[in-house]
C-alpha cells in the first residue's frame, strides 16, 4: 500500500512542479531578447554603416571640392610643370583633405579632363569592365590652362563590411561601393 500512496504523491507532485513551471516568468525577457538580439544588432550594424558611408562620401566631396580649387587659381598647374607630377600633387591634396583617412591612396582614382565645347551635359555612367569593377583605362589628368572648362571626378572605392548590407549596397565586386564626387568648373585667368 505505501508504494501506491507514494506513486499517487510523485505524480501529484510531478503535476504541481509543471503547473509552477508554466506560471514562472523568471528567465521570459531573456529569452524574448534572444529571439529579438541578433536583427536588432544586424540592424545597429547596418544604421553604423549607413552612417560611414555618408561620412566618406561627405569627406571626399569636401576634399575633391578644396583640392579642385588648386586648379582652378592655376596653383597646382604653377607648382608643377609635369603632368604626372600634378596628377601626383593632386592625389596627395585630396588625401591629405581626407585626412588620410580610409586607405585613401590606395581607394582613389582621378579623371581630370578639359572640355572645349563647353559645359557638358551630366553624364551619370560610370567606367566599368565586364566584370563591373571600375574602368580606370581611359583615365587621363588635363588640368589646363586659363579659362579652360575642367571636369574633375574622383572615385572612392569604398569597402562595405556588413554582410547583409552589401549585398544591397554594393555597386562594385567584391562587397565595394563606388563614391564619386564631381567638380565642373572654368578655370581663372591666372
Amino acid at each position: 500500500m505505501k508504494s501506491l500512496l507514494q506513486r499517487v504523491r510523485a505524480r501529484a507532485a510531478q503535476r504541481r512542479s509543471l503547473r509552477d513551471l508554466g506560471k514562472d516568468n523568471s528567465g521570459l525577457s531573456a529569452v524574448e531578447f534572444a529571439f529579438v538580439a541578433g536583427p536588432f544588432f544586424m540592424l545597429l550594424v547596418g544604421i553604423f554603416e549607413i552612417c560611414l558611408i555618408f561620412l566618406v562620401s561627405t569627406i571626399l566631396e569636401y576634399g575633391a571640392r578644396e583640392a579642385a580649387r588648386d586648379i582652378r587659381t592655376g596653383t597646382l598647374q604653377a607648382s608643377t610643370a609635369v603632368v604626372a607630377d600634378q596628377k601626383t600633387a593632386f592625389e596627395t591634396e585630396i588625401c591629405n583633405r581626407m585626412l588620410n583617412l580610409f586607405g585613401c591612396s590606395t581607394s582613389l582614382s582621378i579623371d581630370v579632363r578639359t572640355s572645349s565645347t563647353g559645359f557638358p551635359s551630366v553624364q551619370d555612367v560610370i567606367p566599368r569592365n565586364s566584370d563591373d569593377s571600375l574602368d580606370t583605362s581611359g583615365f587621363g589628368f588635363d588640368a589646363g590652362g586659363r579659362d579652360d572648362i575642367v571636369i574633375v571626378n574622383v572615385y572612392y572605392e569604398w569597402g562595405l563590411i556588413t554582410p547583409v548590407i552589401s549585398r544591397s549596397m554594393a555597386n562594385l565586386p567584391d562587397g565595394k561601393r563606388l563614391l564619386i564626387s564631381t567638380q565642373a568648373f572654368r578655370n581663372e585667368p591666372f
